[in-house]
């Protein structure tokens, strides 16, 4: 038998601060046990407890400036540690402690017209079309149960999610027969 589930996702929230009395109904009809998000456009005049939601924690990372920003929102029985990382580019990422299961999970937003770029051409070019730009990575596969994308109302993009098993799969009990 395998371990309560955990559920993560993820959005392009595109400003917080007006969305987030949607966002907390959002988070309690999905049962969203951790959920990071780009695009926040927080900056140092928003408090925390202004975009508070009831039993989970919030830790972010504004950009400087207009715009971007990530935060991830962990419900509060979760334990995690922040791990600290560069300022280049606008990442947050933390150690989540469940059960017996640790394991970093972290959201990234490269943001349109960044200078840095490694590739310098196009990878795809379409007319009119539409496109799958919000990714989830993960390191063992055999974890996760279900994932997929849920409808948002007030984003121009929908949730993603996956939902892991918070421990290794039991080990079968095996019968040894000895003769005498």
């Amino acid at each position: 038998m395998r371990a309560p589930l955990m559920k993560l996702g993820h959005i392009n929230i595109r400003s917080l601060f007006p969305k987030v009395a949607e966002l907390k109904d959002k988070l309690i009809d999905c049962g969203f046990d951790v959920l990071a998000m780009c695009e926040t456009w927080l900056h140092c005049g928003i408090n925390n407890s202004d975009i508070k939601v009831d039993g989970y924690s919030l830790v972010r990372r504004d950009r400087v400036g207009r715009g971007g920003g990530v935060g991830i929102y962990i419900r509060n029985e979760i334990k995690f540690n922040v791990i600290h990382t560069g300022h280049e580019i606008e990442q947050l990422w933390v150690m989540l402690h469940c059960d017996n299961l640790r394991f970093v999970f972290g959201v990234v937003y490269r943001p349109p017209h960044i200078d840095y770029k490694m590739i310098e051409q196009p990878t795809r070019a379409a007319g009119t079309s539409i496109s799958l730009i919000d990714h989830i990575y993960v390191a063992d596969s055999e974890r996760v149960r279900d994932c997929g994308v849920i409808d948002c109302s007030f984003s121009d993009h929908d949730f993603i999610y996956f939902e892991i098993y918070s421990s290794t799969p039991a080990a079968s009990p095996r019968l040894h027969t000895y003769r005498d």
